[in-house]
């Protein structure tokens, strides 16, 4: 008998035992995959403490994570349309992981990064894949303000932290939607940080405005082939006050596909054209920046007149050196002498992204025109027709029988054809053969041994 109850005994124990285990299990499950507290918009996680904090400082507002959150009935359907899903090119945005954050405007502007990097994570979400989505309106009413897949602090293949920067208005409150990145299906969750920069309280620079635009003539005329750095210089809380509304056509907002080109953070630089062709590019390359320009995403805009009445030039996004991850923008005009030029530098925003900091001008003369009287009295030149196809003709007026070298350059500087003449008095007609020239712009001038014409012309 006795032995009977110590088999029930140990039955009834062992069954105790495995529904133990059993309720740990199941405790530890749904603690493994427990909701985040801020899941929903109405339970966002106020940051408004990290704000405030001086330009150009960046604040850990604390490691999150979305692990476990879920699409709820009060996340929004628009505003995320930058997500890239399913692919990176963005043909269906989806939601699939989302919490939530709010802050309290104060009037500046701010960065908000959602990232690993510089953060001590244990679980941190796969490859940094973060989106963020920006709102205000309350829960029950998000209206979209900004939105950003992948911030400029990214490496391709490797790390996607998004970053969006906006101003904010006193007292108005934003809630701010971080979600993972899901590449066909496969979801980025786990832990993050939520790091805050104040990005307005800079001074705002010297050349803002374009009545208050830099010059730059100093460093025009210093040799065919030379470069100079014109100096170092920011965008850095630069505005938009007084800018053109024409000219930028070329700039690549939202995305780069130039669907909404826009001025964002625009400075002012200004030269007197001495008849040389230029071309002017800022970036950092070469350059010693303390806080560079992000990705080195400049974009320029040459005018003409005054600033009350622009008249565009020439524009430029991405230049000949710009490649993944790095565009600085560049530009090539001929300077006509006495001409003044207004150069705008402004940053790329990247679906509200803004490129701001330090960037370097560079002057490459291209063209070498010797300095010369020019008097239309002693030597003037018409040059027809004008657009050429294969016959040049000059028409030189001396005042005095001279001889004068013809050259005819391309807009790199290269000697296509050179002669010398004999001018009498009087009008001088010559024929020119540019039948085996390339098409481009070309350049004519005449020299005599105290005076130069010059003028453009293009073969077709």
């Amino acid at each position: 008998m006795l032995a009977f109850f110590n088999k029930i005994n140990y039955y009834f124990m062992t069954k105790l035992n495995y529904l133990f285990s059993l309720l740990c299990m199941l405790a530890i499950s749904t603690f493994a995959f427990a909701q985040p507290a801020n899941d929903l918009c109405t339970n966002a996680i106020d940051l408004s403490s990290s704000l405030a904090q001086g330009p150009g400082n960046a604040i850990n507002a604390g490691t999150f994570t979305n692990a476990g959150a879920t699409v709820g009935a009060d996340d929004p359907s628009t505003g995320f349309e930058c997500f890239g899903e399913p692919d990176g090119g963005g043909a269906t945005p989806s939601l699939e992981n989302t919490v939530w954050f709010a802050i309290t405007g104060d009037g500046n502007q701010y960065s908000f990064e959602a990232t690993i990097t510089g953060c001590t994570v244990s679980d941190g979400i796969e490859t940094n894949d973060t989106q963020i989505a920006v709102y205000t309106g309350g829960c029950a009413t998000l209206t979209p303000v900004a939105c950003n897949e992948d911030g400029p602090n990214g490496s391709s293949g490797s790390s996607y932290p998004s970053l969006v920067e906006f101003m904010t208005e006193a007292g108005t409150e934003y809630l701010i939607m971080v979600d993972g990145f899901s590449f066909n299906g496969a979801n980025s969750d786990g832990e993050f940080c939520m790091f805050i920069t104040q990005t307005s309280g800079f001074a705002i620079p010297a050349n803002d405005l374009c009545v208050d635009a830099i010059d730059l003539t100093a460093s025009l005329g210093q040799g065919e082939g030379s470069v100079t750095n014109a100096g170092t210089f920011t965008n850095m809380a630069a505005t938009t006050s007084d800018d053109p509304d024409i000219g930028f056509e070329c700039f690549g907002e939202p995305d780069g596909g130039g669907a909404m080109p826009s001025l964002d953070r625009t400075v002012w630089f200004k030269m007197t054209g001495d008849g040389n062709d230029y071309g002017i590019e800022a970036t950092i390359t070469g350059c010693n920046v303390s806080d560079a320009i992000d990705f080195n995403d400049t974009q320029m805009v040459v005018y003409t007149g005054s600033c009350d009445a622009l008249t565009s030039v020439t524009c430029n996004d991405d230049g000949p050196n710009a490649v993944m991850g790095d565009f600085p923008s560049f530009v090539e005009f001929t300077a006509e002498a006495g001409t003044e030029y207004l150069i705008m530098v402004d940053g790329f925003n990247f679906n509200g992204s803004i490129s701001d900091g330090e960037f370097c001008m560079f002057i490459t003369q291209q063209t070498s025109v010797s300095v010369l009287e020019v008097n239309e009295d002693v030597l003037g030149m018409t040059v027809f027709p004008n657009p050429v196809q294969d016959l040049l003709n000059l028409n030189i007026n001396v005042a005095d029988y001279s001889e004068a070298t013809i050259m005819i350059s391309n807009v790199a500087g290269q000697m296509v054809q050179q002669q010398i003449v004999n001018l009498q008095n009087g009008d001088n007609v010559l024929n020119i053969n540019l039948d085996n020239a390339p098409a481009g712009v070309y350049m004519v001038s005449v020299e005599t041994s105290s005076h130069q014409a010059v003028s453009r012309f293009i073969k077709q």
